[in-house]
């Protein structure tokens, strides 16, 4: 099967809404690959094992249905089965970028920040022009303390991308970080200034689906917008330089971030959160805060958050 026959199959399975009643191979990878999409990732996942142990006819398509379901297990928080997957889909497909990114993800969650950069090294070795890739090694060399690399590497992804927002936010973090205050609020005017270009020009958009490339046009049938809305709320509620807070603003964002993914997405709830503690109605900051908590019980962060509100404080970013 060619990947024209993929493409027109997983069509029609879109359309239809389901899977043949006994579907080959490659039906179920594209049966996996939907459910991935619509982030059913319990579903995903067996849809995918079934898919392997059906034999699939090229090598490419079993390393596509590895690194699948390791989305899958990443999203569900078995980052152990999540690295194995990533792991055979490289040895299967050796020039196969999007794996090493993932791998490099868990690295820097597990605060192995090294095994991160050279994850993403070996990524940009196989696609030197991803931005997202050299994004994600800067915040990699940033989380380790590494600020003079984490900024090289947000310039590039920059001069690459000249409206990627977020190198512009985290190499404002990092100029910070250097007590450079001036470059700091520069990128982050920059990095409200783009974000509020697409809210603008995108008053009726297509959200990206689960799972794609955002480094790959191709895959992505356009911006997320529910995204920019909450990222510009995060910015206002809890950028350290004052002179871009804005509290009214972040607020108005936020729920519209919310209320566009009805209320499914628990970082767009932390964001409102964070949105009434800069407005000073601590209340509501604690009421939001203590359902994404529920809802993330895992981040720490998170947890911490809840605290200050309580105390009455507003949180302020400086980590990327």
């Amino acid at each position: 099967m060619t990947p024209a026959h993929i493409i027109a199959l997983f069509s029609l399975m879109w359309l239809n809404g389901g899977i043949p009643k006994h579907p080959g191979a490659e039906e179920l990878m594209v049966a996996g690959a939907t459910a991935l999409m619509k982030e059913d990732y319990a579903r995903a996942i067996p849809l995918y094992g079934a898919a392997l142990r059906a034999g699939l006819e090229q090598p490419e398509y079993s390393a596509r249905v590895h690194y699948g379901r390791g989305i899958a297990y990443q999203n569900t928080g078995e980052s152990a089965k999540a690295a194995a997957d990533y792991a055979e889909a490289i040895r299967i497909k050796p020039e196969f970028a999007e794996p090493h990114n993932n791998l490099a993800l868990l690295y820097n969650a597990q605060g192995e920040y090294d095994k991160a950069v050279a994850e993403y090294t070996e990524a940009l070795r196989i696609n030197s022009d991803a931005p997202d890739t050299l994004f994600g090694r800067g915040c990699s060399h940033h989380l380790k303390g590494d600020y003079d690399h984490a900024i090289e590497d947000y310039s590039t992804a920059i001069g690459i991308n000249p409206d990627f927002a977020g190198a512009y936010s985290n190499r404002a973090m990092a100029y910070l970080a250097k007590g450079d205050h001036d470059k700091a609020l520069e990128d982050y005017w920059k990095c409200a200034w783009i974000n509020q270009k697409i809210i603008d020009t995108n008053p009726d958009f297509t959200p990206r689906p689960a799972g794609a490339n955002p480094g790959n046009d191709a895959d992505n049938t356009g911006p997320d917008v529910i995204t920019i809305y909450n990222n510009q709320a995060w910015l206002f509620a809890t950028c350290p330089e004052e002179k871009l807070r804005n509290g009214v603003r972040a607020l108005e964002y936020a729920r519209k971030a919310c209320e566009l993914c009805e209320w499914k997405r628990p970082g767009h709830i932390d964001s409102l959160a964070a949105a009434f503690a800069e407005t000073g109605d601590f209340d509501s900051a604690v009421k939001f805060q203590a359902w994404y908590v529920t809802l993330a019980p895992d981040d720490k962060g998170g947890k911490e958050r809840l605290e200050l509100y309580k105390n009455h404080k507003p949180y302020r970013e400086m980590k990327p």
